[in-house]
């Protein structure tokens, strides 16, 4: 959010000291006699870099009568008053590193003083541990990459030739990943079967880990999935041979056969499941899903198809049950499993695709750390 001020009484410009440089008799800013009351950046020649990156970002400047008398009403002579600008530098993001993303800031104004206008604005970097370079710093919306893991900090300041404003946004950056979750322009269809779309778009994992339990051979069990994103959200395909398939647990469906999911939702590594972190059962056989973290079912989509030693189900998880924006927020964690049941009662085996041990249902740490994959938005 801005964050908007005054600068303290007593330190005001006289307004003679700067007419000459916009033409006009309103109080201007003259670029030598700014103080640095903030961190500083890179900014455009009508504000002052140490005012424009200041949080105390609206800048009063008196008249050679206000400064005599402390006044601070904004206005000159009757005209009327000039109001800061109001900017907005976007949201905080999650990227990774050495690859072209997109800042999208806004700033609007009050048009006045006018002359000139008009309003400049300007990026800049105020931390981190790589030097940004933007593509062009000198518009709301800008490509720029981020050299280096690490968490930085980015201002967008505007300046309309009287006041300034600024706004901040920090962006984690990434260097690596476990997996790649590829993009796809459309969305498959919710049918339970991996059509065309499935194998020409999703990544295909196998699900080899026996974390719990014993699995005879694939006729026992022999489990792939494949998985990909859309705008609408986070697809996943199961396809699971079993020679016997049961569901006689009632409300433990993680005893009879079904697929688990597990998602960290943030990105956020946590030690425990906190509130953007999902663990989902599914039961092919009673076709019931339920979501044990957060309860978090409503608008996810299922379908599965049951044969006499097989299923495949399909799902799609909306990007607004798992509170997040793929525009922002690049990375998720994910781990798929599957309980096999033989004979009744407990399950006999939990298989996973990324995990070694059973831990993915009580520590997010241990799901792979998954990109969200997509061509670059840079030209």
């Amino acid at each position: 959010m801005p964050i908007q001020g005054k600068d303290k009484a007593g330190s005001g410009v006289p307004a003679n000291a700067c007419q000459e440089r916009v033409g006009i008799e309103a109080p201007c800013i003259p670029v030598e006699n700014l103080r640095s009351i903030g961190r500083r950046g890179s900014y455009g020649s009508l504000c002052d870099a140490d005012a424009m990156s200041s949080r105390l970002s609206t800048v009063v400047i008196q008249t050679d009568a206000q400064v005599n008398d402390g006044a601070h009403d904004g206005t000159t002579d009757g005209a009327p008053s000039n109001t800061p600008p109001e900017v907005n530098a976007g949201p905080d993001l999650d990227v990774p590193a050495n690859e072209c993303v997109v800042l999208s800031g806004q700033a609007s104004d009050d048009g006045l003083p006018n002359p000139p206008g008009t309003l400049s604005v300007q990026w800049s970097q105020v931390g981190g541990p790589g030097v940004i370079e933007f593509a062009a710093s000198d518009s709301a919306t800008v490509q720029a990459t981020f050299p280096l893991p690490g968490e930085y900090q980015i201002a967008l300041s505007a300046c309309d030739g009287a006041a300034s404003a600024t706004d901040y946004a920090t962006v984690a950056v990434h260097s690596a990943q476990d997996f790649l979750i590829p993009y796809s322009d459309q969305d498959p269809v919710m049918d339970g079967v991996s059509e065309s779309l499935w194998r020409e778009r999703g990544t295909r994992v196998l699900l080899t880990n026996v974390v719990t339990g014993q699995v005879d051979d694939s006729d026992d069990l022999d489990v792939h999935g494949r998985l990909l994103w859309t705008d609408t959200g986070l697809w996943v395909m199961m396809v699971v041979s079993d020679n016997t398939i049961m569901a006689d647990s009632d409300q433990k469906q993680w005893e009879d056969d079904s697929i688990e999911i597990y998602i960290d939702g943030g990105a956020d590594r946590l030690a425990s499941y906190g509130p953007t972190d999902y663990q989902y059962v599914l039961s092919p056989l009673t076709g019931q899903i339920i979501e044990l973290k957060q309860g978090a079912v409503e608008n996810v989509q299922w379908v599965c198809k049951v044969e006499a030693q097989a299923y495949s189900c399909e799902f799609l998880f909306p990007w607004n049950t798992l509170q997040q924006n793929p525009t922002t927020q690049w990375f998720l964690g994910i781990d798929l499993a599957v309980n096999d049941d033989d004979d009744g009662g407990k399950r006999d085996a939990h298989v996973a695709w990324w995990g070694t041990e059973d831990t993915a249902w009580q520590d997010p740490r241990t799901l792979a750390l998954a990109r969200l994959d997509r061509a670059s938005v840079c030209p």
